[in-house]
Order: structure tokens, then C-alpha cells, then sequence
């Protein structure tokens, strides 16, 4: 059986939070962070609310100019696994970007079932019970370990929402884990 294939390409098209330039930008960091360790295509192991899923994930690899554009590892581990959740959780939850949250939100991003969380003139409504907080941590190597906590107890600590999707993708072993955390629940 053939994977569903994740691409990073136009991003900005699908996620309507998103201009095509910061699309881009973390789209280039993902594949900057992707060749530090593989060769294109590679199997991306996915676990959406621990139901899991492996798709394909291909890219065109970096020139120099992106990887000096990308030199601090640890902006472009942050920028590339936006990138890579985005293109994920589309697939895994059916979930895309609605617009970048407030510093102090405790969250990154808000992200909703496609064509929801806008009003009726096209901007995002962040009031909208189906809008929810995005928390992402990026990992280039080595164990995850406690950062799925970390993630949902800083979503829960900044209540920017009802709910909220907590993510942690490692780039040297390509895994996402995405999680549904619930306000006010133990």
C-alpha cells in the first residue's frame, strides 16, 4: 500500500494563516533540518492522539544559501517543525493554520478543521469554540522525552482556548506526536 504523501510546498495555500513567506521560511528550515540527517523521500512516523500513521515525506534538499540563512540550529529546529506539523496535522487531524498567536498565549499558532474559524468577512475568530491553540517543540536529535508534557502544561497554564493540539516532531528520526489537550481536564 502507497503512504499519503506530506508535502511543505505551498503551505500558505492550504493553511489560510499563513502568508506564502513565512510558509516558505519554515518550510526552508524543515528541509534544512530534514538533510542534516536524510536523503529525500523518508517515511515520517505520525501519532495523532496516539492513533498512528506513517506517510511519506519528500523534499528538495537545501542549497548553501538556505543552510546559512538557517545556521542557528536552534531557530531552525523551532522554524522547520512548524513547517513539518503543519503539513501533518492537515493529513492526521484535519487541522490547518488559522493565524499566529499572542506572545504570553501559550501557544504558537491557532489551527482549525478546514474552512472554520473565520467570520464573515474572512478573518480568523479566535472566539470560535472550533479554533484551538497550537503548542510546538521541535527536537533535531535524541530522545523527546518529557516535551509532550512540557507542551500540554503550557497549553493548559495559558487557557488561550477550550482546547489545544500539543506537537513535538524530532527531525533526526522523523516523528510527529500531535495530542488534543482539553482545558480543565485532569
Amino acid at each position: 500500500m502507497e503512504r499519503v504523501s506530506v508535502n511543505l510546498v505551498d503551505l500558505d495555500r492550504r493553511h489560510p494563516g499563513l502568508t506564502p513567506s513565512v510558509a516558505e521560511a519554515h518550510a526552508e528550515a524543515a528541509r534544512v533540518c530534514l538533510d542534516r540527517h536524510h536523503v529525500p523521500p523518508v517515511a515520517i512516523h505520525v501519532s495523532a492522539d496516539a492513533d498512528p500513521s506513517e506517510y511519506r515525506l519528500d523534499w528538495e534538499p537545501a542549497d548553501d544559501q538556505a543552510r546559512a540563512t538557517h545556521a542557528n540550529e536552534l531557530d531552525a529546529t523551532r522554524d522547520g517543525a512548524y513547517a513539518v506539523t503543519f503539513a501533518c496535522m492537515e493529513h492526521s487531524m484535519g487541522l490547518v493554520v488559522v493565524g499566529r498567536a499572542e506572545h504570553g498565549s501559550g501557544a504558537d499558532w491557532y489551527v482549525a478543521p478546514r474552512g472554520l474559524g473565520f467570520d464573515e468577512f474572512g478573518l480568523p475568530n479566535y472566539d470560535d469554540h472550533v479554533v484551538m491553540a497550537l503548542e510546538v517543540s521541535g527536537v533535531d536529535t535524541g530522545p523527546t522525552g518529557g516535551r509532550m508534557r512540557e507542551k500540554r502544561e503550557q497549553l493548559l497554564r495559558g487557557a488561550a482556548t477550550e482546547r489545544g493540539v500539543a506537537a513535538v516532531v524530532r527531525f533526526s528520526r522523523p516523528t510527529v506526536e500531535l495530542e488534543t489537550v482539553t482545558v480543565g481536564a485532569t
